[in-house]
Parts: structure tokens; C-alpha cells; sequence
């Protein structure tokens, strides 16, 4: 077998795949922000719903222990968006006249579904890509949940209009089996990835103990561990509620600014997910010491910090959508900086219960200041500086206590280093 070629294959399909899983569901989130923003006016409820895509997480990671034991991860993939197919086709019997209530039980149970896979994949990666190339090609399939949402932003522009809530729950149903029927064809090059696991399942007390011994015994591990999590919740959950919400509210402009804002933010997303890879190869951002990693992780974010509050500003749509590119594609960057550094320092046999635990902080603390973000946008009238200036004073606080301890860590190593 020409390993070289079946990873190839299996890159394209796999992010094929995920990017076309990604762009029904994000579409669909998208018509729905828009469907519950224009019949309740609130920005809370309409955080609601958008945090219902990563509500679930916490219970994803509460009952799910054993992520590669049974059948390869690849197999469980393949099956998860069968089922999540299945869970989302219900919906159709609620969406004409849309039953808030019903439709928020669906979503949720769909969204267990959707943040379990979402581990899933990144799994997976070990399991159809070689050692020497899975950190290279687990960026690049990555960059496939970003394509999926630029997928679905793009066809928010040309078709969001004429599309009802019905239509995009179809389209989300029909993303996910062909997602499936592409799966198909991948095939694994890890001998591990063909047999079944033999890991155990055990509690989410000795999970947490197992989660932190590895991040105390390895700060490099720690900080990326803690880095994407971080960044994404502050970020990336108070942009779930500006990007639906602030071209109608302040700039007075009409439904389709909105997908051309998810358009804008996800292409810069899309380019620091792809770019990533080649920026560090080309200039070995790892190789430099770990010291090196935090100083531009700190630099990065504050220049995302000061393009996000110059958009929220200003009232000049162009200059908005610009600052949001810039914004979208410096946090990205920062953003894989701990999703590349989780591949590079988690020991052989544990990127499950590494990345399930960060992911699941991740998405839940997510959830919060999507709920938080709309919350408090009611409550100051729409003050989207304020908001954004507090989720960013709070960042960094957080950031800042991160790289402390990374820091005294160092400081403790030098010492004995020359005892």
C-alpha cells in the first residue's frame, strides 16, 4: 500500500467531509440566529439558541471516558453523523409555525451529538495520518470546520434570503450523509486505528486527576491545553452574538450583512487555520523555546483584542468588516498555536483525554459568554464596546495568570538547571 497517497486521500476526503458536516449545521445555526432574532428582538433569547451548539459539551464530557476503545474512532465518526442525520430530522415537524420549545429539547440532544463528534475527528487524525505528518495534516483538516462555516456564510450571501428555516434543516440532514458516504472511502494507515481499544472507561473524577497530573508534570503541555479553550470562549463566544446582531442593531443594515460578515470573518479563520502550518515549518515556531510561544501568543492577542474593539467603534461598515478579518485571522493564529502545541506535547495514547477535557472547558465556557454576551447587551442597550472591552479585560486577566505560572515554572527549572 502506497502510505504516502492513502494519507493524501485520506486528508482530502477527510476534510471534505468535515467541512461539508460543518456547513450544513452552521448554516442551519445561522437561519436560526437570524429566524429568532427577527421574531423576538432579543439578544439573549437569540444567544440562547446560538449557544446551543456548544451547550452540550460538558455532558459530552461527563459520560463519554473511553474515546478510543471499541470500534477505531474513524468507525465512530462515520456513525455519529448517521445519528446526528437522524436526531436533526425531527425537527421538521416543529419549525412551521417554529415551537421555540420543542425546537430548544431537539437542539440540544443534536448537540450532544455534534460536540461528541467534534472530538472525534480530531482523534481520528492519529488513526489516518503517520506520525511524522499527523500534526501538518491535522491543521490542515481543522482548517475543514473553518471552510464549512466559510461554506455556509458564502451560501448565506447568495441564498439566505430565499431560504426558510425548513429548507436549512434539510440541507443539514443531507450535509451529514453525504459527510457519511465520504467517510467511506478513507482508509486507515495506523495499525492501531484497525483494531478495536483497549482503553477503559473510568470515572470523570479519575479523568480530571489523569488531566491534570499531565498538565502539572508538563507546562508546554498546560499552556496549549489551556490556550484554546481560553481564546475561543472569549473570542469566538462573544462574535456568535456580534456577528448576528450588531450589523442590524448599529450599522442599520439589512439580513444579508450578516452572512457577509460570517463570510469576512470566516475566510480570515479559514486563512489562519491553512497558513499556520507553513508559518511554522517555515520559521520553527516550536524549535525557538517555549518562552518564545508565550511572548507571541501575548503579542498576537493583544493585536486581536485592538482590531476587535476598533470594529465594535465604529459605525462605517467597510471598516468594521475589516478590523473583523483582522480580528478573526490574529485569533486564529493564536488559536493553533495550542491546538499544534497539543499534538506536539501529549504523550502517546492521551490526545483523547486531553483534547475531550479542554474541548469540553472550551465550548462550555463558550456557551457562558454566548449567554453572556447577549445578556449584557440587553441590558446596556446594545453597548457593544462595553461588552467587548469586559470579555477582553477578562482574556487577559486569565491569559496573564497562564503565563505566570508557565513563567515560575521556568524560573524553577533554571534554578536546579544550575545547582
Amino acid at each position: 500500500m502506497d502510505t504516502g497517497f492513502t494519507q493524501k486521500s485520506n486528508l482530502v476526503l477527510s476534510t471534505l467531509a468535515y467541512a461539508i458536516s460543518s456547513a450544513g449545521s452552521v448554516f442551519m445555526h445561522i437561519i436560526l440566529a437570524i429566524t429568532v432574532f427577527h421574531t423576538t428582538h432579543s439578544g439573549a433569547i437569540t444567544a440562547l439558541f446560538v449557544a446551543l451548539q456548544y451547550m452540550p459539551a460538558l455532558l459530552v464530557l461527563i459520560f463519554k471516558g473511553n474515546w478510543e476503545g471499541g470500534h477505531s474512532p474513524l468507525k465512530k465518526w462515520m456513525q455519529l453523523e448517521l445519528l446526528a442525520a437522524l436526531l436533526t430530522l425531527p425537527l421538521l415537524l416543529f419549525i412551521q409555525p417554529i415551537d421555540y420549545v420543542v425546537v430548544f429539547i431537539l437542539l440540544f440532544f443534536r448537540g450532544i451529538v455534534d460536540n461528541t463528534v467534534r472530538v472525534m475527528r480530531t482523534i481520528t487524525a492519529r488513526y489516518i495520518f503517520t506520525a511524522a505528518t499527523v500534526d501538518k495534516y491535522a491543521a490542515v483538516l481543522q482548517a475543514g470546520f473553518n471552510l464549512g462555516i466559510g461554506i455556509a456564510a458564502v451560501t448565506g450571501v447568495l441564498i439566505g434570503s430565499k431560504v426558510s428555516l425548513h429548507d436549512a434543516v434539510i440541507i443539514d440532514i443531507f450535509s451529514f450523509l453525504l459527510a457519511y458516504v465520504l467517510l467511506l472511502f478513507v482508509k486507515s494507515v495506523n495499525p492501531a486505528g484497525s483494531e478495536a481499544g483497549t482503553a477503559t472507561v473510568s470515572s470523570i473524577v479519575s479523568r480530571f486527576r489523569n488531566y491534570r497530573r499531565l498538565l502539572a508534570h508538563d507546562k508546554k503541555l498546560m499552556f496549549s491545553a489551556v490556550l484554546p479553550p481560553l481564546s475561543s470562549a472569549f473570542f469566538q463566544g462573544s462574535w456568535e452574538v456580534f456577528v448576528p446582531v450588531f450589523p442590524l442593531k448599529v450599522l442599520g443594515l439589512g439580513t444579508g450583512s450578516i452572512a457577509i460578515a460570517y463570510v469576512v470573518i470566516t475566510a480570515a479563520v479559514v486563512i489562519g487555520s491553512t497558513i499556520f502550518p507553513w508559518l511554522n515549518r517555515r520559521m520553527g515556531l516550536f524549535r525557538h523555546g517555549h518562552r518564545r510561544v508565550r511572548r507571541l501568543v501575548l503579542l498576537l492577542s493583544l493585536c486581536s483584542a485592538v482590531f476587535y474593539l476598533a470594529g465594535t467603534n465604529s459605525t462605517e461598515p467597510l471598516f468594521c468588516l475589516l478590523m473583523l478579518a483582522l480580528m478573526g485571522f490574529v485569533y486564529q493564529i493564536v488559536w493553533m498555536f495550542g491546538y499544534t502545541g497539543i499534538f506536539n506535547y501529549t504523550p502517546q495514547g492521551e490526545l483523547g483525554a486531553i483534547f475531550s477535557i479542554s474541548y469540553g472547558f472550551g465550548y462550555c465556557a463558550g456557551s457562558i459568554c454566548i449567554l453572556l454576551a447577549g445578556y449584557c447587551l440587553d441590558l446596556f442597550n446594545g453597548n457593544f464596546t462595553a461588552v467587548i472591552t469586559f470579555f477582553m479585560l477578562v482574556y487577559f486577566a486569565m491569559l496573564g495568570i497562564l503565563l505566570f505560572v508557565c513563567r515560575a515554572t521556568d524560573s524553577q527549572q533554571e534554578q536546579v538547571a544550575n545547582q
